[in-house]
């Protein structure tokens, strides 16, 4: 409030100056300034930086008040201040002939604090500019720093392509096409209308298909098709992993897990697992035990534990661990022998221990080792070559990557394709890898030499390769054809 008692209540006439009436009031304990421009009344509402209309008038209860009214409402660089005994004049230079003029007669001290008041406030705002100030020229150093470490990462990246580009020129040196390979081709189908994903054999040596056409078929050894299951999925579907003679499951697109039986020689649907990934299901494989394990783009792996093992031909699964990658998963591999699992993708390659599964105690399952500098092409780029050596088949630079479980070394291996498909030959001792190419590369276990190219093997990109029972080979690919093989 205001505190000088010698101001008694006064009203001075209205200034009329051009459009703007200007009035001044004093009361015994409140100032109030009014503007009015044609008739609309304006005042000033504290909380914010101009002036706003009012059907009722709010007095200033303070000589701080009025000093802000006038300093926050008028811009400070368009006041002109005349101080003289009897008064206080504040020009507007924005609008011609406009002033606000406070005349306080009576009391010389209300004006010094007003006028004390808003020279504090310009020195205030002066603070806050050379602080701003501040802030800006480090703000421009901070700008200068971070474009002297995106020069620098970009000087990185480029040595990094150049090194690959060198890698890629030593590599390719190493794998000449041979025209005479001693793979023959001895067999081809064309049973689907789109891409092949996935080609499984069943333990009585009879094949089946899946494509991204969303249907199923089931083969003979020679290839001639016995049943067909026409949109078995909603979407395409990406993988068929083999239980025994009478049961199988599919992964897809859209998400889900379905499982099928046979019944009256002919293959139906089991059950399904609705929506068990939030991203499309790349891989699934089923554990000894009759539990599954499936991964997805979503970045994660599931365990599902079969609940109702008794009943085969109505199975129900229940979701019991998950586990995670930072980025896609493109591929799992179950090692029975030594009870592990190993999951990879973009991010690189995981090693889980599963000695606890047989006894339903997923809380022990741990990640025993991690390889990130490891990356898979595609659900069959995981291959055991030997009891102790795992190869991963690599990403768009075609570095694939042998890994020794016994002593964790790693050995890389230039391919001059991105590998979709690796399939190991134990009784030749060679392993085939074929990819985002036409080709079929044939690489030596002992030295991981590549020994041979089979050239136009497809007349596109090769998604897998898997050995049948009688120990000829199967290529399937973008081309919708399947292809048989044998040394």
């Amino acid at each position: 409030m205001l505190n000088d008692s010698n101001i008694f209540s006064q009203s001075y006439d209205e200034k009329t100056l051009k459009e703007y009436t200007i009035k001044i009031n004093t009361n015994f304990d409140y100032m109030n300034i009014t503007i009015k421009k044609k008739n609309i009344i304006y005042e000033s509402d504290l909380n914010i930086d101009y002036f706003k209309q009012y059907k009722k008038l709010y007095p200033f209860n303070t000589i701080s008040e009025i000093a802000k009214f006038i300093y926050k409402c008028i811009d400070k660089n368009s006041i002109l201040i005349e101080d003289n005994d009897k008064n206080l004049k504040f020009n507007i230079t924005e609008v011609p002939n406009c002033e606000i003029i406070l005349s306080q007669k009576n009391s010389k001290n209300i004006l010094d604090q007003l006028m004390n008041e808003i020279r504090n406030l310009k020195q205030e705002n002066q603070n806050i500019i050379q602080s701003q100030k501040t802030i800006y020229e480090k703000l421009k150093e901070i700008e200068k720093e971070n474009k002297e470490l995106k020069q620098l990462n970009k000087n990185n990246e480029d040595t990094i392509k150049e090194l690959a580009n060198k890698i890629n020129n030593i590599g390719q040196k190493s794998i000449t096409p041979i025209k005479n390979c001693n793979l023959k081709l001895i067999n081809s189908i064309q049973p689907h209308k789109k891409i092949i994903n996935s080609v499984s054999i069943f333990p009585s040596g009879k094949i089946i298909s899946t494509s991204e056409d969303m249907s199923i078929k089931i083969y003979d050894t020679y290839l001639n098709i016995i049943q067909e299951i026409k949109e078995a999925h909603d979407d395409v579907i990406n993988y068929i992993e083999i239980k025994d003679e009478n049961n199988f499951m599919t992964c897809s697109k859209d998400n889900n897990i379905k499982l099928w039986i046979k019944k009256k020689n002919l293959f139906v649907q089991n059950c399904r697992i609705f929506k068990a990934h939030e991203g499309q299901i790349i891989k699934v494989i089923y554990l000894p035990n009759g539990n599954i394990i499936s991964c997805s783009y979503d970045t994660t792996i599931k365990i599902w534990e079969e609940k109702n093992n008794n009943n085969k031909e109505n199975s129900i699964y229940e979701r019991k661990i998950t586990l995670n990658h930072l980025k896609k998963i493109a591929s799992i591999l179950y090692l029975e022998d030594k009870k592990i699992l190993i999951s990879s993708g973009e991010d690189g390659t995981k090693f889980w221990n599963l000695n606890d599964i047989n006894n339903i105690n997923f809380e022990n399952i741990k990640l025993i080792k991690e390889y990130e500098d490891t990356f898979c092409g595609w659900n069959n780029a995981l291959c055991k070559i030997d009891n102790n050596k795992i190869i991963i088949g690599g990403n768009e630079n075609g570095i694939m990557s042998v890994i020794s479980i016994q002593d964790n070394q790693i050995k890389k291996i230039f391919n001059n394709f991105c590998v979709w498909g690796i399939c190991f030959i134990k009784n030749k001792n060679v392993f085939l890898v074929s990819g985002k190419s036409n080709n079929i590369n044939i690489y030596g276990c002992d030295n991981y030499n590549c020994l041979q190219c089979v050239e136009n093997a497809h007349y596109n990109s090769i998604n897998g390769l898997i050995e049948t029972k009688d120990e000829s080979i199967l290529s399937y690919s973008n081309d919708k054809w399947i292809k048989e093989w044998c040394f």
